[in-house]
Order: structure tokens, then C-alpha cells, then sequence
């Protein structure tokens, strides 16, 4: 630019004279600057180009450099994104092992305890099974002393009926006055027969009633039996046969009065 204001100056300053040869000595002169000008100018200008061109090719070789950068950064990114992927699924299928090994550990825990329960169930059941056959055997042992009883109680009453029989008859063959004797007599042998008889009575209304309590007790103990032993039920003993009836407990009969 400033050689451009100078060419132009110099073109101002020359301007036509009257004298031809002093004004051509002017324009070759001019010419010359003006050429001196033009080359200087187009040199600049060309070195200004080059310099433009030099930046454009160190832009354009930062955009590639820049370019493969983020290809090789993106790539990265990519591999890292997989490779985290690929670790959250590994992560997923862990955590998935540890429930579904949680969950078989809780089972086989219920397992022991539902096994365990099992044997306390099977012990008691056992002990349960002891106590029945225990009430078993002392109910047996309860209806042969009932039976005992029964017999002794048959036998009683028949040795009263005989001895009743023979004092009636004995009062028929004596005489009034024997009979009037001896009238306080048979009453205080009857009462003293009878005595036994009450006691032996009592003894077996006793009997029969610690009898029906180890009965009731018996059919508890069957009802608390479990349901996993009621294929091979232990034998029951008939506590009273169907034909068998409680006998009728007789009062005592009073002293005879004292012979006057």
C-alpha cells in the first residue's frame, strides 16, 4: 500500500510539459517506478499468498491431526463403554448367582429345622406312645381286678343267700321260744355278713371308678396320637365287656336293737 501512495504521487508529480523530450524522460521514468512498483507489489502480494497458503496447509494438517484424535479418543471411549457393559452384565449375573444361592441356602435351612421339628415330633411321638402302652397295660391290669372283684363279689352273695337259706330254715325247725331266743341273733350275724360285703362293694365302686378315669385318659392319649401311626394301631384292651352291668350298692342294715 504505501509503494501503491508513492506510485501515485509520482504519477501527480508528472504531469505534461510544453517540452516533448524533458515530458518523455518523465514517462519512461514513470514507467520505470511504476514497474519497480508493480514487481514489488506483486512480490509482497505473492509472499502474502504463500504465507496464506502455508497457514491454510498447518490448519488444515491440525484438522487432521484434531480428526484422528477424536477417532482414536472415540474409539477408546467405545472400547470403555463395552468393556463396562460387559462388567455390569458380569455383575448383574453375580448378583443373580448370590440371590439364587441365597435363596437354596434359606431353603436348605428350613429344610434342617423342618427336619428337626420332624425328629422332636417323632420323639414325643414316641414318648406318647410309651404312655399309652403304659395306660394300656394298667387298664388290663384294672379289668382283671374288676373281674377279681366280680368273682368275689358273685361268690359273697352266694355264700349270703345259703347262709340266709340255712338261718330261715334253721328259725323253722326250732320252736317258738328257741325262735324268740334266739331272734336277736341271725340279725347281728346279717349285719356282721353284711359288713364285708359293703367294704367289698365299696372297694369296687372304687375300683370302677379309677377304672373309667384310665379309660377317658387312655382314649385322650389316642386322640393326641398322630395321624402317621394310625396305620399299625397297638391292640386296645376292653375295659368292661357289653354284658356287663355296675352292680347295685346295698345300705347297710342297723344294728339290731339291744335285748331288753
Amino acid at each position: 500500500q504505501i509503494k501503491l501512495k508513492e506510485a501515485e504521487s509520482c504519477a501527480e508529480l508528472s504531469e505534461p510539459t510544453t517540452d516533448p523530450e524533458h515530458s518523455g524522460r518523465d514517462l519512461r521514468a514513470e514507467i520505470r517506478k511504476l514497474k519497480k512498483a508493480y514487481k514489488a507489489l506483486s512480490s509482497q502480494k505473492e509472499s502474502e499468498v504463500s504465507a496464506l497458503l502455508a497457514e491454510k496447509d498447518f490448519v488444515w494438517n491440525q484438522y487432521k491431526t484434531m480428526e484422528k484424535d477424536y477417532e482414536t479418543l472415540l474409539k477408546k471411549k467405545k472400547m470403555e463403554a463395552a468393556q463396562a457393559t460387559e462388567a455390569a452384565e458380569k455383575l448383574q449375573q453375580k448378583v443373580e448367582e448370590l440371590q439364587l444361592q441365597v435363596v437354596a441356602q434359606k431353603k436348605d435351612d428350613d429344610v434342617g429345622r423342618l427336619q428337626a421339628e420332624a425328629n422332636d415330633a417323632k420323639k414325643k411321638m414316641l414318648v406318647l406312645e410309651d404312655k399309652l402302652q403304659k395306660m394300656h397295660s394298667l387298664v388290663s391290669e384294672k379289668d382283671d381286678e374288676i373281674q377279681k372283684l366280680k368273682s368275689g363279689h358273685l361268690q359273697a352273695s352266694q355264700k349270703r343267700k345259703k347262709d340266709i337259706s340255712g338261718t330261715h330254715r334253721r328259725s323253722r325247725s326250732e320252736g317258738p321260744s328257741v325262735r324268740g331266743k334266739s331272734k336277736g341273733i341271725p340279725r347281728r350275724q346279717m349285719a356282721e355278713e353284711d359288713q364285708p360285703e359293703t367294704s367289698q362293694k365299696r372297694q369296687c365302686a372304687s375300683s370302677l371308678s379309677s377304672g373309667l378315669a384310665l379309660r377317658r385318659c387312655s382314649s385322650r392319649m389316642t386322640h393326641l396320637k398322630p395321624a402317621s401311626s394310625s396305620s399299625s394301631p397297638a391292640p386296645q384292651q376292653v375295659l368292661f365287656h357289653s354284658s356287663f352291668k355296675v352292680p347295685k350298692l346295698k345300705a347297710p342294715a342297723p344294728p339290731p336293737p339291744p335285748p331288753s
